[in-house]
């Protein structure tokens, strides 16, 4: 017994909650270090998947920075030149007739000489000008192209343009209207009344009024005078309206030229010789009428309207209404502001 206890074997040593194993009874052998370094804690597979995932996101990236440096040529990789492509004929949104040939007119420059220019319908090519050689002096080419459409529709008029070198350069798009030639067929189109509005015998306010349309009542436009001043609508037997009266919901275009039926003037009976007008005088101003005088007239709203001034030159005053007339225009072409 030593310090007041009893000894104890080795092999009865034990914890408290379990007992002693002696692991060293295999120290000093090879296996020892084996087994130590194969009990390490392996590494997770996730850990290599994550490794390669930045290796393939960090790629793509310098990829995509080298590409967006580099990248300054034109659509087939050539270094691109100056250029300048412009369709001077037709215009935006013209309105060409289905089946009839129109021009095509372009220019282009460019700081090196062009060796093809073609024409592209709705983005496909349809025709080509190669200039001829030399170039120009000054690199300002022009052509033309003459060209139709088949069907009435939207079509889209491009020019792309080819370098000597291969650089190329598309014009901006110009949207045109085909439509289709209405001859002499029959052809109505419809049309909302904005106000209510008189109909008339033919295209002009002297003519009989014989009818009324309403606002918000839809009619149909089946002619048109030659200038478009006045609709030939199907309501009421065929009778005439003013253009302004009608907002349109298709092209008028479309509607065929009406002439208005001449209405035969109706002889007045003769029971003889009548005998010869003899002139009265001129009924002579009092001394204390007045003297009207236009000093001004203008044209204001574009030329929509004529603003007339007239003075009283005199020291008479004057209370009442005021007729002014004016000559050299139509009949219902101007109308009281």
């Amino acid at each position: 017994m030593i310090g007041g206890r009893g000894e104890v074997a080795e092999d009865d040593w034990e914890y408290e909650d379990e007992p002693y194993e002696d692991d060293y009874d295999d120290y000093g052998d090879d296996d020892y270090y084996d087994d130590y370094y194969d009990s390490s804690p392996a590494r997770q597979p996730m850990f290599y998947v994550f490794i390669a995932l930045a290796a393939i996101v960090g790629g793509i990236f310098i990829f995509l920075l080298y590409s967006l440096v580099a990248g300054n040529g034109d659509e087939d990789g050539k270094t691109a030149a100056d250029f300048k492509v412009v369709i001077d004929q037709p215009i935006a949104n013209e309105r060409i007739e289905a089946g009839k040939d129109f021009t095509i007119a372009v220019r282009a420059t460019a700081t090196e000489a062009i060796a093809l220019i073609e024409l592209q319908v709705n983005g496909e090519p349809v025709d080509q000008y190669v200039p001829k050689s030399p170039p120009p002096s000054d690199l300002i080419y022009a052509a033309t192209f003459s060209w139709h459409f088949n069907n009435k529709g939207e079509y889209k008029i491009a020019v792309k343009v080819t370098s000597e070198t291969g650089a190329t350069k598309l014009s901006d798009t110009v949207s045109v209207t085909a439509f289709e030639g209405v001859g002499d067929r029959p052809v109505s189109i419809t049309g909302k009344v904005v106000a209510t509005v008189s109909m008339r015998a033919g295209p002009g306010e002297s003519y009989e009024a014989v009818g009324r349309l309403n606002a918000g009542q839809q009619v149909k436009v089946i002619g048109k005078t030659r200038d478009s001043e006045w609709l030939l609508v199907e309501e009421g037997g065929q009778r005439w309206v003013p253009r302004t009266a009608i907002e349109l919901q298709e092209s008028l275009a479309l509607v065929p030229i009406k002439e208005p039926t001449p209405v035969p003037a109706t002889p007045s009976p003769t029971t003889g010789a009548s005998p010869s007008p003899s002139p009265s005088p001129s009924p002579t101003a009092g001394p204390n009428a007045p003297d009207f005088a236009p000093t001004n007239a203008v044209l204001a709203n574009g030329g929509a309207r004529l603003r007339v001034t007239v003075a009283n030159l005199s020291t008479n005053a004057f209370n009442g209404s005021l007729v002014v007339s004016v000559a050299g225009v139509g009949p219902g072409t101007l109308t009281q502001a």
